[in-house]
């Protein structure tokens, strides 16, 4: 058995083809294949949203301590003497989702053949998907 959980939601679209490609190579004979929370809706960016650096460093000393505020101060004034913008990605930066008939589409042009999907609990806006290799 293989299992895929909340992995290829990070991989960018035109990645997918060949992630599954590469899963079904992998899997033996007859084998299940699990990939898990698969997002069938955009995802919504939880990454707060700031004007200044003052707030965004504020923020940061709050939420997450001296050690991340510091290690981002760093990063400001390293940006800074390089005349460079200050750039934040969000975790969402690359975020894959497809509704289920188009990702069991994707997966069977891969190769691997469908056994069922289901909802995934939390959180509700992913699915699971269950498949095996062909023999």
């Amino acid at each position: 058995m293989i299992v895929c959980n909340s992995v290829l939601l990070v991989v960018p679209r035109e990645r997918i083809p060949a992630s599954l490609r590469q899963i079904r190579r992998i899997a033996k004979a007859d084998a299940r294949i699990f990939l898990g929370e698969i997002p069938f809706t955009e995802q919504h960016d939880p990454t707060p949203r700031f004007t200044t650096r003052r707030e965004t460093l504020s923020y940061l000393y709050r939420e997450h301590g001296l050690r991340t505020w510091f290690g981002t101060l760093r990063r400001m004034i390293w940006w800074a003497l390089r005349r460079q913008p200050a750039v934040l990605r969000p975790g969402t930066a690359i975020s894959f989702f497809a509704a289920p008939s188009e990702f069991i589409t994707m997966a069977q042009d891969a190769g691997l053949e469908f056994v069922r999907y289901w909802q995934h609990d939390h959180p509700n806006t992913r699915n699971n998907h269950l498949f095996r290799k062909a023999s």
